[in-house]
């Protein structure tokens, strides 16, 4: 399974949820919505717009899709790849991934490129 970006939410959803995958690999996956709307304000807006109840349960909505929060859940080997110069997802979204991975002996390997975009297109990836 490959997620980019908000698909690689969907990525660690589906893992969460046992989807049957012998591996899966993100490119600029979120992994912790916390932190995306503290580095992007705006989003609040959007699932604003998708939860009704939003304000209310914040915290829940949030942590549901943030597998920062639920990695014990994750046995499914990953490959996890992120641009340095990603400007829409952080590089420490999946090097906290990374170490909380690493922490529960869970199977993974970490890619960061060097000078790479979101999704690590262009001529140098």
């Amino acid at each position: 399974m490959l997620g980019e970006s908000r698909g690689g939410v969907m990525t660690y959803l589906a893992i969460k949820n046992n989807f049957p995958v012998k591996a899966a690999a993100t490119v600029g996956g979120i992994t912790d919505m916390e932190l995306f709307v503290k580095d992007f304000p705006a989003a609040e807006d959007l699932f604003r717009q998708l939860y009704k109840d939003y304000d209310e349960k914040r915290t829940q909505i949030l942590g549901s899709r943030s597998v920062i929060k639920w990695v014990e859940l994750i046995n499914t080997p990953l490959l996890l790849m992120n641009g340095q110069a990603d400007p829409q997802v952080r590089p420490y979204h999946v090097l906290n991934l990374a170490k909380k991975l690493s922490e529960q002996g869970k199977v993974f390997q970490l890619v960061i490129l060097v000078e790479g975009n979101h999704i690590l297109s262009g001529k140098k990836h």
